[in-house]
């Protein structure tokens, strides 16, 4: 794995038979569920010969006030962790913390950040 885009293209791939959008952040407004990937803190740092690129994908569930909102959001939640671990290239630090309200264009989503890295080889590196 190497870049932000390549990153989010993978994670698509695994989300696109459940017609679950990937998306970069910032965002105004989301049709949950959705993925949202966006570059993490720090965002980049040397790692022996590699750069590490660390990102932020948050899993957006649903509106808090759907009825199966928390079902929908540990289904998602397990399907990413289960692929990310398995086979896309990425390093899943877990979630960042519990689940919880993530606000976009003034409407309250469920959504749980995971902490990832990207590996990338720095530069002039071969």
């Amino acid at each position: 794995m190497t870049t932000r885009v390549e990153a989010t293209t993978a994670i698509e791939a695994v989300f696109a038979p459940y017609n679950i959008p990937v998306v970069a952040d910032p965002l105004s407004a989301v049709k949950p569920p959705a993925i949202i990937v966006a570059p993490g803190n720090p965002y980049r740092s040397p790692d022996t010969a590699c750069w590490t690129q660390n990102l932020e994908v948050t899993v957006i569930a649903g509106r808090l006030d759907d009825v199966d909102v928390y079902d929908t959001l540990d289904d998602m939640a397990d399907t990413f962790c289960r692929t990310v671990r398995a086979n896309i290239g990425l390093t899943n630090h877990g979630a960042a913390a519990a689940p919880g309200v993530r606000t976009i264009g003034d409407v309250d989503y469920l959504a749980c950040v995971f902490s990832v890295t990207a590996y990338d080889i720095g530069p002039g590196l071969t």
